[in-house]
């Protein structure tokens, strides 16, 4: 990438506030593409997963964060600072969400329960969007800092099994979304107490075995290329799948698949990159 004098400032107070004006800006776009929400809530956590990644990576990775009396790294303070943030920005994210819906006349309370995970398939391109953001915004950001403070998106101060760990409670708070939806059917609809309780064991099994396999996908092969990867082939497939068996939304497929097809070309130069750049190093040291 090239680089470019800072036009924001390099303090750390300054970076940090760069970080939540991202998170605002991605809340931006989102609203541009789905528009008002009127009849779904569009606020799952899958909706946010890509804006999870993002703040975790800046957070991890981010040394000078010390300065300002946040310890992170390798040490067991940057978990609970990353969840800090993670919980920092789903508090944005939900608040203009709840915002707008009130402004739009409706009831939050009411809607988030009876929702039933609608939101998922009418507002999933979000799902898309965000992943791709969380790639290439701190590359292209990084570009307007000196030293770099995006650099902690590729998580090199963090060790394979700190991101295992990571996963685990992504996949938990994925599970911790999706427990809202069956309990709130109970009161809402004529849902039995034990149907409810199998959804939310079937979802939260599913979501922590498919964290953890993120995690040990990156701790194996030692690099978040991997994961980064089957996460969104995975989200991806399961979106598109998803509205071809319920005839939703049929016709942003094609830009669904587009929008992988990007990614894909992304994680390619990127891999082709890292693979130059460990010739250029070994023969330097030979």
């Amino acid at each position: 990438m090239f680089k470019f004098s800072s036009p924001v400032g390099t303090t750390p107070v300054s970076r940090l506030s760069l970080l939540f004006l991202a998170c605002l800006g991605i809340k931006a776009i989102d609203i541009f593409l789905i528009g008002i929400p009127e009849k779904n809530v569009p606020i799952t956590i899958t909706n946010t997963a890509g804006l999870l990644f993002l703040i975790f990576y800046l957070a991890a990775g981010n040394k000078d964060l010390k300065s300002i009396g946040i310890h992170t790294g390798r040490c067991p303070c940057c978990f609970v600072t990353g969840m800090l943030l993670i919980a920092t920005a789903l508090f944005i994210s939900y608040t203009i969400d709840f915002l707008l819906i009130m402004m739009n006349g409706e009831n939050p309370g009411i809607m988030l329960a009876a929702s039933g995970g609608n939101g998922v398939s009418d507002y999933s391109l979000p799902i898309y969007l965000k992943p791709v953001l969380a790639i290439l915004l701190p590359s292209i950001m990084d570009s307007f800092l000196d030293e770099g403070l995006f650099r902690g998106a590729i998580l090199h101060d963090i060790t394979n099994v700190t991101f295992l760990k990571l996963n685990l409670v992504q996949a938990c708070l994925y599970s911790v979304w999706h427990s809202v939806l069956p309990i709130g059917t109970i009161f809402i609809t004529d849902t039995f107490p034990s149907v409810a309780l199998g959804e939310i064991l079937i979802g939260f099994t599913f979501f922590v075995m498919f964290g953890y396999a993120l995690g040990l996908l990156a701790f194996f092969t030692g690099s978040l290329v991997a994961p980064w990867t089957a996460n969104i082939i995975f989200m991806s497939v399961f979106s598109v799948l998803h509205i071809e068996s319920s005839g939703e939304a049929d016709q942003q497929i094609p830009l669904r698949l587009l929008v992988l097809a990007v990614v894909f070309l992304f994680l390619s130069y990127s891999w082709y990159n890292e693979r130059k750049t460990r010739e250029v190093v070994s023969n330097d040291i030979l």
